[in-house]
């Protein structure tokens, strides 16, 4: 026989766990300019398609806990009534709740510790993945196309198209965007440019 509250407490439950993962990767994986730059995949899954998981599982997660809460109506009143069953907003578990919540958001609104402290840890990991060529020269350069690309960087075209194709690379078109040519290849699109302009700096 179908249950609702047991429906509903496993949507919570497998949307919580789906959010909480989904929440742990959007904080380590770098900003977005850099992630499309290296072509961040994550168990095959892109920094975007993470951001949508962590969105629409949001969404059934709140549905989901407003059913519970409906659901449960009786049973939470039942936490807001003292031992001679009156209704009160003065328990210690009411404001203890409030004040923690209170403080997590004074705390994070004002970047007092250790709330910033976690914070810039944060950013700390996110930076970690602008070593070793992972910042583009400009923001979303992997749209340009390689003409573009060039120009604006200083490179020479025809020699980095000649570059390239000597690496084996197909598809190298002065026309063509950076991420066009890089998926082509199956290579994220800061590999090309970094093998151009190291090429241009030794050649200098």
């Amino acid at each position: 026989m179908f249950s609702l509250r047991r429906f509903t407490s496993l949507c919570i439950a497998f949307s919580f766990l789906l959010v909480s993962y989904t929440g742990i990767l959007l904080f380590i994986v770098p900003e977005g300019r850099i992630a499309y730059w290296i072509n961040l995949k994550l168990l095959g899954l892109s920094k975007n398609q993470y951001g949508d998981l962590h969105v629409t599982f949001s969404v059934l997660f709140l549905v989901a806990a407003f059913l519970h809460l409906y659901l449960n109506f009786k049973p939470l009143l039942a936490y807001l009534k003292n031992k001679q069953r009156e209704f009160t907003l003065l328990s210690k578990e009411f404001v203890l709740a409030i004040g923690l919540s209170i403080f997590f958001f004074v705390g994070t609104v004002y970047e007092a510790p250790p709330f910033q402290n976690f914070l810039d840890f944060e950013t700390e990991v996110k930076e970690l993945w602008s070593q070793d060529g992972g910042v583009p020269p400009y923001g979303h350069a992997e749209l340009s196309s390689l003409k573009a690309l060039c120009k604006k960087t200083y490179l020479d075209l025809e020699k980095s198209i000649a570059t390239l194709k000597a690496k084996g690379f197909v598809g190298v078109e002065a026309n063509k965007s950076l991420k066009d040519i890089a998926t082509t290849n199956n290579v994220a699109p800061n590999v090309l440019f970094n093998i151009i302009d190291i090429e241009e700096n030794e050649l200098q």
